[in-house]
């Protein structure tokens, strides 16, 4: 891959990780209305990255598929820090995959 579309790539999993993020750290979002709001992005995620995060073999167990992107990713233990969600609604500082797509991190 170059180095061209390495960065490319990286670019839009930060995009794409602001948005999903950003549809569940919302406080005033009661869990149905979170759910719905993840939806969204659910598309995306199965789009552009089931071809590693499906499956029975998803690359660190994050399963991407929209049947299970929800139950995956919202209120479950970051592998990499346990202290932290993947997704932890109604709180960023405690949602990893907020972390990662915010500035110098």
């Amino acid at each position: 891959m170059t180095a061209r579309r390495t960065t490319e790539r990286r670019v839009f999993v930060r995009l794409l990780l602001a948005a999903a993020s950003a549809a569940l750290v919302v406080p005033a979002l009661a869990a149905d209305d979170q759910r719905e709001a993840f939806e969204r992005v659910a598309t995306l995620f199965e789009q552009r990255c089931t071809r590693c995060h499906a499956g029975e073999r998803a690359e660190k167990g994050l399963r991407l598929e929209r049947d299970q992107v929800y139950r995956s990713t919202v209120n479950v233990p970051a592998r990499s820090d346990p202290r932290l969600r993947r997704v932890a609604p109604g709180d960023p500082e405690a949602s990893l995959l907020w972390r990662i797509v915010q500035p110098g991190e």
